[in-house]
């Protein structure tokens, strides 16, 4: 695309430029595998990869690569929760003891409910025992079912309990302090609501219906040759923690690439709805994404984080467990969004601020240049094709676009490019070289439908 790239240039964009600051940014910081993508509305716009997802059997690291998500598995856990509330089954207000097999009461405050809204907000009160938690790590998958453990954490008595480690000093929907024990127990909520394995209830409910097909919650139940081994640097080389699971695992555990979190994004980008399924209703997007008490946090909306950064508001999850930082972002103003997995244990916010950039360097493209193409237009220079040729094609509209060549008996010989393209001037090369003397067709589409054509000659 060497006339798009000329015009990006123009606005002091360059590609280049990005992935000479993320090579950098890697070696600098010990991070030895990155993906990364923007989706704009609902389609992936650009996506980077960097570095290996294995080390010693030298896998290079791709938009597949499948990586551990750590604290970002809570957009799912809040989701599916968010599913029930939709359904009718209980209400945000509603105490969760209700709807578990044992009770759940905060040490030094009995009398007062933990609601649905408490843990959604990380207010409940319910505090990360950190002795207990490190405990649990496990090669693989938790032999620990997560009933069994959270039983065991919030009953007086069991080996878990712990009154002063479990529990904040202060009364629940007071104060916030971040929760993974909190959301372990929205995990079980949404297994008890629903009947069903938490685990299960997130393939029938949210992975499948997505195309989210190489997405789980266990380590077991996907092919271990496409994820990403997580490393730790030290002094002068890498060392593998291994693959791992928690007991605890709804608040961290699920693994899943960049090129499906294009996916799980366009839902908050499109009104809860991807790839024609309405995996939640807009009203309820709007309430996740709406700040549920500022008194308490200028920042919680439902397991979202909103951030405002010289004018740039945006909500965002982000993730961190040994050998794993994550982080995924949507800006509902802009209708666009930012995926990075690692690998790695780097701070992401240099190479989510880069990302930010590029994304709203392109819409500003979009927009510059959405007036000046009218109409579509393809154009073949030279023709007849001397070996090669430059395709040159202006389009009025964004869209999912396709160029394919025919010979003259209707036979398709190559596809040329199927991509998703903004309103603007496009050039690609077309080498015939290999292709006998004649006459052949090509045809643009975009969303299917003909945008126009045009006979070349060898």
């Amino acid at each position: 695309m060497a006339i798009l790239s000329s015009m990006l240039l123009l606005f002091g964009l360059s590609i280049e430029s990005v992935d000479t600051f993320v090579t950098d940014y890697m070696e600098q910081h010990h991070i030895p595998g990155l993906s990364a993508c923007i989706v704009f509305d609902s389609e992936m716009i650009w996506s980077g990869s960097w570095g290996f997802q294995h080390i010693e059997n030298a896998v290079q690291a791709s938009e597949s690569t499948v990586f551990m998500m750590a604290s970002v598995s809570k957009t799912f856990t809040g989701a599916a929760l968010m599913q029930l509330w939709e359904d009718g089954l209980f209400q945000l207000d509603h105490p969760v003891n209700d709807y578990l097999p044992f009770v759940v009461e905060h040490v030094s405050y009995p009398e007062t409910p933990i609601t649905f809204q408490m843990i959604l907000t990380h207010s409940s009160g319910i505090k990360d025992n950190w002795d207990v938690m490190s405990s649990v790590y496990h090669p693989g998958d938790s032999p620990i079912p997560l009933l069994d453990f959270l039983y065991s954490y919030y009953t007086p008595g069991e080996p878990f309990y712990d009154a002063e480690k479990n529990f904040t000093t202060w009364e629940p929907g007071t104060q916030t302090r971040y929760s993974n024990m909190a959301y372990a127990l929205m995990g079980l909520l949404v297994q008890e609501i629903s009947g069903m394995p938490f685990d299960q209830y997130c393939n029938g409910n949210i992975f499948q219906p997505l195309g989210m097909d190489e997405t789980a919650w266990f380590f077991a139940d996907l092919d271990s040759t496409h994820i990403a081994m997580p490393y730790h640097w030290q002094e002068d080389h890498y060392v593998p923690y291994g693959y791992f699971g928690y007991a605890d695992y709804p608040a961290g555990q699920l693994r899943t690439s960049t090129d499906q979190l294009c996916l799980w994004l366009s839902v908050f980008l499109n009104d809860g709805t991807c790839n024609g399924f309405s995996l939640l209703d807009s009203a309820t997007v709007d309430l996740i994404t709406t700040l549920q008490d500022p008194s308490l946090s200028s920042a919680m909306g439902l397991t979202w984080f909103k951030r405002d950064v010289n004018g740039r508001v945006y909500w965002e999850h982000g993730g961190a467990d040994q050998g794993v930082r994550t982080r995924i972002l949507f800006c509902p103003d802009g209708n666009y969004g930012i995926v990075v997995l690692t690998n790695g244990e780097a701070n992401l916010g240099p190479v989510v601020d880069i990302l930010f950039d590029y994304a709203e360097n392109w819409i500003d493209l979009q927009g510059s240049i959405a007036g000046i193409y009218a109409d579509d237009h393809l154009t073949i220079t030279p023709n007849p094709v001397h070996g090669s040729s430059l395709i040159i094609l202006e389009l009025a509209a964004p869209g999912e676009t396709l160029i394919e060549l025919y010979d003259l008996s209707g036979r398709k010989t190559i596809g040329l490019v199927s991509a998703f393209l903004g309103p603007g001037l496009h050039s690609f090369e077309l080498d015939m070289q290999e292709y006998p003397s004649g006459i052949f067709f090509i045809r643009s589409t975009r969303n299917g439908e003909h945008i126009h054509s045009s006979f070349i000659s060898i």
